[in-house]
């Protein structure tokens, strides 16, 4: 085997062993997070996962035994040798691939290595993975996202203790990350808020949105923190201090409506807030426009998502592959009729010195497509063997061209006339449990044509 070969067969399985590693990382997040939030959602999640990953590992053993997935591999494995253009693509696309997928799997790895240390309480170890990951700056998400969704799985479970500790951890890493003046302390300020505000500890609450205010103020002007105000009213409101959680719902619908426009989801939300303040003002008339408003944007906004629903293209993305796969690498698809009238093409011109790989080819393509027509399809049988003969037809009529090739034939005539007797003789009788004339062989281009040139 070739380098090359050796090179594009590690390439495959690494990939494959790659994709099997990243499916089971992503299933040791969702236990994660079903332990922290054992919702009914998170279980059918993972329940889900294992049924489409035992799925797709049942589709690619059922793939690799039907002889549908055989001749697609062997086509695309002839395509890649007889055309250098075509190798090299598959070769860069495969090892890209790799690639990509390497450096997934080692992101989620490394990644779940850190949320697994702060679950255990290795705090040290986590913040130092979480620091030293580039993931905030390459893709833009937030620093240990992660752990900041376990923690809220276990706000919203309850676990009040364990929420606190993994917070104050997402605060130190933010410092570390961003120092203190920037809008991800101002953000991390605002969950404090929130989780202070489910404890029940409203004073706290108040004074982590209030220093979320002041940062998101002094770092983002005038926009962006719509979200804090809202938030910061509803824990007014608990206090009872109506004024001003209005005042704050009143200047967060304004930022919003400036930032987002008025027909925006962030702006329904504001105002579902302020229609459960007016009426506790005794202003019920303007808290009903106020909740009327706010249907009527997220109707608009449901509608828009229903009409812009692309499930439907993924199922016609899904079948135009099956028919184009169809096209191309069926029993008389356009490659696999490229691929076996070039070996037919190669093996006629090469005569007797055709290669014994070529003619393997040949013979496993034949086969696989008298497998995929069930066996008894006398009509492929016979046009195959038509095909078969050409081949060994051109090869003959390069034989019989020069004296050089007539004149070897005579000298080898005589030492192999046993070993193609017996070989003829196994053809025809089956022994070798393959049909009679069933392959095309190097004996099959000789054997009955050498006895002439002794004439």
């Amino acid at each position: 085997m070739s380098r090359l070969s050796t090179f594009d067969s590690l390439t495959k399985h690494l990939s494959t062993a790659l994709g099997y590693g990243i499916a089971v990382v992503v299933f040791c997040y969702f236990v994660a997070f079903a332990y922290a939030h054992p919702s009914p959602e998170l279980l059918f999640a993972i329940a889900f996962e294992v049924v489409v990953f035992g799925a797709i590992l049942f589709f690619r053993w059922h793939a690799s035994r039907r002889p549908t997935g055989k001749l697609k591999n062997l086509v695309i494995a002839q395509l890649g040798s007889q055309f250098d253009v075509l190798g090299w693509l598959f070769r860069i696309g495969r090892t890209s691939v790799a690639i990509v997928l390497s450096t997934a799997f080692f992101f989620l790895l490394i990644d779940f290595t850190a949320l697994a240390a702060a679950i255990f309480g290795a705090h040290k170890l986590s913040r130092s993975i979480y620091v030293s990951m580039p993931t905030h700056d390459i893709f833009g998400c937030h620093p240990a996202l992660s752990l900041e969704i376990f923690s809220g799985a276990c706000i919203e479970s309850g676990k009040f203790r364990t929420a606190d500790t993994l917070t104050d951890e997402l605060f130190l890493i933010r410092q570390q990350l961003y120092g203190n003046e920037h809008e991800m302390i101002a953000s991390i300020y605002t969950d404090m808020g929130g989780l202070f505000r489910r404890e029940g500890k409203l004073a706290e609450s108040e004074a982590s949105y209030r220093k979320a205010l002041v940062i998101g103020k002094r770092v983002l002007g005038d926009t962006g923190y719509g979200s804090t105000l809202t938030k910061l009213a509803v824990t007014l409101k608990q206090r009872r201090k109506f004024s001003e959680a209005n005042q704050c719902l009143q200047e967060a619908l304004a930022m919003r409506e400036n930032q987002f426009g008025k027909n925006h989801p962030k702006v329904a939300h504001t105002l579902y807030e302020l229609s459960m303040l007016l009426p506790l003002m005794g202003q019920p008339d303007e808290a009903k426009a106020a909740k009327a408003r706010a249907d009527r944007i997220m109707d608009d906004y449901n509608r828009r998502l229903t009409k812009n629903d692309s499930t439907w293209l993924i199922f016609a993305c899904a079948l135009c592959s099956c028919a184009v796969s169809y096209v191309l690498f069926g029993r008389n698809g356009m490659l696999t009729a490229t691929v076996i009238k070039h070996l037919e093409k190669k093996i006629a011109s090469s005569g007797e010195e055709a290669s014994q790989r070529d003619i393997d080819n040949l013979n496993a393509l034949y086969k696989l497509k008298r497998k995929m027509t069930g066996g008894d399809d006398a009509q492929v049988r016979q046009n195959d063997h038509d095909r078969r003969q050409f081949a060994i037809r051109r090869a003959h009529s390069r034989l019989f061209n020069g004296t050089e090739r007539r004149y070897a034939a005579e000298r080898r005539y005589g030492r192999e006339r046993r070993d193609m007797r017996d070989c003829r003789n196994l053809l025809e009788r089956g022994q070798d449990g393959r049909e009679p004339n069933d392959l095309v062989t190097v004996s099959d281009i000789n054997s009955d044509f050498l006895p002439l040139y002794r004439c």
